[in-house]
């Protein structure tokens, strides 16, 4: 017997060391969610269980009413290929979790930023409403990045105007409050039409003036045409 079927056979014997609601877990969520199997073998497991037709969708509920799928839990457990190796293979991104959020929402607050980028390239929908908010979308998370990944919050931004999204101007106010030229830049570049608010200009005023001077220009602008 192969190695990655010895494994196979083990993990569909598995419950008691599973979190919750064990026995609905089909061979390739185990796989991926059982940290005793070492990310090399859970790697193996999935290919020969997606090569031999298992979906990469099935959803299961957990008792805590959180929905899990072989992605989010690829996803949670931070491995890039086994995420890559599932939206190869017809993962959708932009399932419901059941808690207002998607795997890039979970992506963003791990900040794995190989996984989100690797997530916006397969279509994960940044304009999906969370935190159980109409107004809150998965845009808003860009917040939850790290000052130094401004690059990957350019590129959420960038994905998202290409969904047809509109940029909220709370990502504006995140830029000045981090004193981040470059993300504001990038936001009025990509929104020119934002908002006018005057708690906008007075944060800026009073965190960065470079940001401050953008924004007045750009309106000084408006107000020439």
């Amino acid at each position: 017997m192969k190695r990655k079927d010895i494994w196979c056979f083990i993990l569909a014997a598995i419950s008691s060391i599973l979190v919750a609601n064990a026995d609905e877990f089909t061979a390739l969520h185990k796989a991926i969610i059982d940290r005793t199997v070492a990310i090399e073998d859970a790697r193996e497991i999935v290919r020969s269980r997606l090569e031999s037709g298992d979906s990469p969708n099935v959803i299961v509920k957990h008792s805590s009413g959180v929905f899990i799928t072989p992605l989010s839990s690829a996803v949670s457990r931070g491995d890039t290929s086994l995420v890559r190796l599932l939206l190869e293979s017809g993962a959708d991104p932009n399932i419901d979790l059941g808690t207002a959020c998607t795997v890039l929402t979970r992506a963003m607050g791990d900040q794995n930023i190989e996984i989100i980028e690797l997530l916006v390239k397969f279509q994960a929908d940044t304009r999906v409403p969370t935190c159980g908010r109409s107004e809150y979308s998965t845009i808003h998370s860009i917040a939850r990045l790290d000052s130094s990944n401004y690059k990957t919050k350019i590129k959420l931004m960038q994905h998202h105007k290409q969904l047809g999204g509109t940029l909220p101007n709370e990502l504006l106010l995140h830029a000045i409050l981090k004193k981040d030229v470059n993300l504001a830049k990038a936001f009025v570049d990509l929104e020119p039409e934002f908002n006018r608010d005057n708690k906008l200009l007075k944060a800026a005023k009073n965190v960065s003036h470079e940001i401050y001077n953008l924004l007045q220009q750009v309106w000084e602008g408006r107000s020439a045409n």
